[in-house]
């Protein structure tokens, strides 16, 4: 392979095996710094490698043939943005657990109170829960155009569309249901 690549802020470096180990030779000229920081180590014939994780050899495997390889994205902000998508993505998930929890919790209270005071926790709760559910929306979709390649922000979005689909169905058998109830009430069955 004679592919260049542009390992980040280290240009023009070639692809090389050291001890059976896939590695990155810079060129000469680089500053060192930018050489530390990019975790090349300077071995005794005085080049400095940076040895290759298994994803970074296939990531310049897959895009060798159009001969010049560009790596963009510091692996720092690789780290942080998945913190921070973790993060958005996670209290995306607890809000859509809370607003369940929510509406279990008032039933719980609806069956042991027979009190003319449910109606107001009934309204307590329907607002809470909504909020909790709207706001577990908006961090999803944060979480999704912020941070696209975000595990956890994946999992949190079929979890709603998961979620939305199985609403629909009940919904459909819901009517489905009424209309089989409101046929055999007025003796015509459906």
């Amino acid at each position: 392979m004679n592919a260049v690549v542009h390992f980040y802020a280290v240009y023009n470096c070639q692809l090389t095996v050291v001890n059976n180990v896939p590695a990155l030779i810079a060129p000469q000229g680089v500053d060192l710094n930018a050489l530390s920081f990019y975790r090349f180590v300077q071995l005794q014939d005085g080049n400095w490698y940076h040895f290759l994780t298994q994803d970074e050899y296939n990531y310049i495997q897959a895009y060798s043939s159009t001969g010049t390889v560009v790596f963009s994205q510091t692996p720092q902000n690789n780290i942080e943005d998945d913190v921070k998508g973790n993060k958005v993505a996670g209290f995306s998930l607890g809000f859509w657990v809370l607003q369940y929890a929510l509406l279990g919790v008032y039933a719980v209270i609806a069956m042991i109170s027979d009190t003319d005071s449910s109606g107001m926790i009934y309204g307590l709760v329907s607002i809470l829960s909504g909020a909790s559910s709207l706001a577990s929306f908006v961090l999803m979709l944060i979480a999704r155009i912020k941070y696209p390649k975000n595990k956890l922000g994946k999992v949190v979005m079929w979890v709603f569309i998961i979620n939305f689909i199985i609403t629909i169905l009940a919904i459909i058998l819901f009517i489905g249901v009424f209309i089989q109830c409101i046929g055999s009430w007025t003796g015509q069955g459906v």
